[in-house]
């Protein structure tokens, strides 16, 4: 119990909520599933008599976003219509580019909008999204809203009570810690509105000690090996902000120390990262045929994570094959649609393909990313003709 107690503070203190909202299990995409068959299977049920109130059903609406790994759109719609059989609405895209427009928010968002999903961040191309407005949005109807913050967690806070959400999601082993899935879910709702799946002799509550720290959101035995590895996780973070950060000495009425630190932390890998991303930037510019996806106005550096998708185009410009250029120099890289599926609608390419993912982090340094330029600059001979 005192592992499983210790990794929910450390989440509490890393999402900014109380560890009685916190719910682990084995990755992000396992938890949505889960919240969803509890969201969308007690609307059918609630027609049938065999559950709580509807969230919602025939005639409502639930909206979704078109700049989506796939794990936060596919569970949505699947069980949105075969089962609650509500009209799915989506955010489109900014014609052209690798952005939200969040223009039709008014529009798309009305009195029958029950549940509204969107990413934080784009894991294909680094578009970082404005959440807060969504959630607003949502929350002016009444609407309950997911956020997956799987990609933008390891690039900067989290901090659920400021963007307003009811939901959100994240993987630690995105921010340096093991396999597995992190949950915060507003405890009004999966307390007292939403019935999650379970075995009927599991915990009825959520965690605390009285349940042993079981929650009646998380099914079966937990890795408490992973969980010791979240909360060493977040307090490697929490050390950086106490030796690199600013003002992380106290933490504050009603703000643990850990938590300020962590704040501290994210401002100083902030300001690191947005070194990183004008420098890449500046760069590729120079480089012969090179495409960096998404946003590259050095003047909107805010608007995006240090991940970038690259190409250059054409039948030369295989993805795949740019990708193990870049491995074969010692450039760790990924290369495919990476879940997603907005891929030929925004930005012409195939959808399977994608395109070559390079990721920076804290820990790298300038003098690495003048590296990955060098070799991309030298991949430029070979793939652009």
């Amino acid at each position: 119990m005192d592992t499983t107690r210790a990794a929910r503070a450390a989440a509490a203190d890393f999402l900014n909520c109380t560890s009685e909202e916190v719910t682990f299990g084995h990755n992000m995409t396992t938890l949505t599933y889960h919240l969803a068959h509890a969201i969308f299977s007690q609307a059918a049920g609630q027609r049938q008599g065999s559950a709580g109130p509807a969230v919602v059903g025939p005639g409502d609406n639930i909206v979704l976003s078109r700049l989506e790994h796939d794990a936060n759109a596919g569970p949505w719609e699947r069980l949105g219509r075969e089962v609650a059989g509500c009209e799915i609405r989506w955010i489109p895209l900014v014609e052209g580019t690798a952005e939200l427009d969040l223009s039709v928010l008014g529009t798309l968002i009305d009195e029958r909008t029950k549940f509204v999903a969107v990413g934080g961040a784009a894991n294909g191309l680094g578009t970082i999204n404005d959440v807060e407005r969504v959630c607003a949005a949502a929350r002016s109807v009444g609407a309950l809203t997911f956020v997956d913050a799987v990609h933008c967690a390891p690039h900067d806070v989290v901090d659920v009570q400021a963007i307003g959400c009811d939901f959100l999601a994240c993987s630690p082993y995105k921010f340096w810690g093991p396999h597995a899935g992190m949950m915060y879910g507003r405890a009004e709702v999966m307390g007292e509105v939403l019935r999650p799946y379970k075995i009927r002799t599991a915990a009825d509550m959520l965690p605390c000690d009285d349940s042993y720290q079981i929650s009646k959101w998380e099914l079966g035995t937990q890795n408490y090996e992973a969980l010791a590895g979240v909360t060493a996780a977040i307090d490697y973070i929490a050390s950086v902000g106490a030796r690199f950060g600013a003002g992380a000495t106290v933490g504050g009425k009603g703000v643990s120390q850990r938590r300020a630190e962590i704040v501290a932390a994210w401002e100083a890998i902030r300001a690191h990262e947005t070194n990183i991303k004008a420098r890449f930037l500046e760069g590729a510019r120079d480089i012969p045929g090179l495409t960096v996806y998404g946003v590259t106005d050095p003047d909107r550096l805010h608007a995006r994570t240090s991940t970038f998708g690259v190409g250059f185009g054409g039948r030369q410009g295989d993805p795949d094959a740019l990708t193990q250029a870049l491995t074969g120099a010692g450039i760790n890289c990924t290369s495919g649609n990476h879940y997603n599926t907005f891929w030929e609608e925004s930005l012409g390419l195939d959808n399977t393909d994608g395109v070559a993912r390079i990721g920076f982090l804290h820990y790298n340094t300038m003098d690495e990313v003048e590296a990955v330029l060098e070799h991309l600059e030298h991949a430029s001979k070979t793939f652009h003709k």
